[in-house]
């Protein structure tokens, strides 16, 4: 780690890199309270190797992430409310200020596989995905993104995330 102390102003920036980070560990504490809400919702589990993290720390405005650039290592996401945790996710990740991108993340959902991907840019090389992320309202814009999913079992539990009037084409449908 290596930073800089402003002690006139109290303020800290620092660059840290870490290996096998615990992301069950709290570090909702790190965002806004909407932001960290929805971190928590996630029920995230598992490790990242962080090769950039800038932290800037100011007594006005508290810790903020400035840059968090690393890599997912066999991680499970289990939103509250859906039906199948996304397991064994890695892949590629940076989080600049308020924009996550996402250059590539592979897992499994249900027994198929799932890879997000950002599109193909103008020139034909990839671009990242990116989930701009408001501190008060939480998600508020996705761009360039590519997902793709296989073999989701279609179930009594996917019936859950179907809102109302969906749910006649679905009992016709009778999946088993």
């Amino acid at each position: 780690m290596a930073g800089t102390v402003d002690p006139a102003r109290g303020a800290v920036e620092c660059v840290a890199m870490a290996t096998k980070l615990d992301l069950s560990s709290p570090l909702d504490r790190l965002l806004g309270d909407v932001a960290a809400q929805a971190v928590r919702g996630l029920n995230l589990q598992g490790f990242a190797d962080i090769s950039e993290a800038r932290i800037r720390y100011d007594p006005e405005t508290g810790i903020q992430p400035v840059t968090v650039v690393g890599r997912l290592i066999r991680c499970q996401v289990a939103p509250e409310g859906f039906p199948f945790p996304l397991k064994q996710v890695s892949g590629e990740f940076a989080l600049r200020g308020r924009v996550l991108e996402i250059q590539a993340l592979d897992g499994v959902l249900g027994t198929g596989p799932v890879r997000v991907r950002g599109l193909t840019g103008a020139k034909g090389a990839p671009a990242p995905a990116r989930l701009e992320i408001d501190p008060v309202r939480g998600l508020v814009r996705i761009e360039n993104l590519l997902a793709r999913v296989e073999s989701i079992p279609i179930d009594h539990r996917l019936r859950t995330l179907i809102g109302p009037g969906a749910d006649i084409a679905y009992n016709m449908l009778r999946p088993r």
